[in-house]
């Protein structure tokens, strides 16, 4: 039921991160994928809430599950070539400077969506406040 439920988030987080670049001024640009897919992956609009609840269900029981455990295992690792791999790109359209590491700036940009979606689902954070965040580790990589 849970591995259903996570392949159903997954789609979704996919679906409004590709309608959001597609809706964005400059879809190609480095900052609108990561920032939108980062943002999605956070999971921190209203919309995205039963999202949330769903993938924190997933990853509270994975420990225990060794078949949940390699499939959050498997999803990590694909968020983050996919995340190194977008700031490789802004590196190489010369939007992120070539000092960064893209393989550390990736795990410290999905560290930073992970923590900021519990964040949220605890009521530390509002989602724009969430947002803000994740914005400013963003503009790290993209204003040096």
């Amino acid at each position: 039921m849970l591995l259903f439920a996570l392949e159903h988030v997954s789609q979704r987080v996919s679906d409004r991160a590709n309608q959001r670049i597609a809706a964005a001024p400059s879809p190609h640009a480095a900052a609108t994928l990561l920032s939108h897919t980062l943002a999605e992956v956070a999971l921190l609009d209203e919309e995205s809430k039963a999202q949330a609840h769903v993938w924190l269900a997933f990853v509270t029981h994975a420990p225990s599950s060794g078949k949940l455990a390699a499939v959050l295992h498997d999803t990590y690792v694909k968020l983050h070539d996919l995340v190194e791999w977008l700031i490789r790109y802004g590196q190489d359209t010369g939007e992120i400077p070539r000092h960064f590491d893209p393989a550390s700036e990736a795990q410290s940009l999905l560290a930073v969506a992970d923590g900021l979606t519990v964040h949220v689902l605890a009521g530390h954070h509002s989602p724009e406040t969430a947002r803000t965040i994740l914005r400013r580790h963003l503009d790290h990589l993209l204003r040096q």
